[in-house]
């Protein structure tokens, strides 16, 4: 039978929801292949951890590592304009979270 593929909106529907929403979400329903996805940002899918822990790819002191994998790439960069600054904006939107949650 194998493995099946996981479907994360099973358990965190609004989480989906919300990258669906995203540039990234957005990409994928476009076909781009290079949008970052679930899997993309919180690594093996089934050894995902809570983006609190510190341990987490996704924890706030490990985004800008995280996000460079891909938005330090010079290919990606020249082959998607604009696409650092938009990476800028939602490193500074998280950093703005974080100094003052609940506000934005």
């Amino acid at each position: 039978e194998g493995v099946r593929q996981v479907d994360c909106a099973a358990c965190h529907a609004d989480a989906v929801e919300s990258y669906q929403q995203s540039i990234h979400g957005q990409g994928r329903l476009q076909g781009v292949t290079e949008a970052a996805s679930c899997a993309d940002c919180h690594g093996d899918v089934h050894a995902i951890i809570l983006h609190t822990e510190a341990t987490s790819a996704t924890h706030w002191t490990h985004l800008a590592e995280s996000c460079a994998r891909c938005h330090a790439s010079v290919e990606l960069a020249q082959k998607f304009t604009g696409m650092r600054k938009r990476a800028l904006a939602v490193l500074q939107m998280h950093r703005n979270e974080i100094a003052h949650p609940g506000l934005t």
